[in-house]
């Protein structure tokens, strides 16, 4: 094997390593992304449940899901 094509293959081989290793980082952050996207919502439900959107909180001043859902279906009564 010639001394330029050696380099070309060590440069070649090079690249790969680096692209390879950029691209695991990359993935990992995306990763760790998601882990925190999904466990923060979760932590929250579990520590506070009046932060529902569907009213489970037992407020009595907030009626909730059923009492939205009442109006909706009072005001597109007779629309199919």
């Amino acid at each position: 094997m010639t001394a330029p094509r050696r380099r070309l293959f060590f440069a070649n081989a090079v690249f790969l390593v680096v692209v390879g290793g950029v691209q695991v980082v990359f993935e990992l952050l995306a990763y760790g992304l998601a882990l925190i996207t999904g466990v923060l919502p979760l932590a929250v439900a579990v520590r506070d449940l009046r932060r529902f959107w569907h009213g489970a909180d037992g407020h009595r001043g907030h009626r909730g899901a059923l009492h939205f859902r009442g109006r909706v279906h009072r005001r597109l009564r007779g629309v199919s």
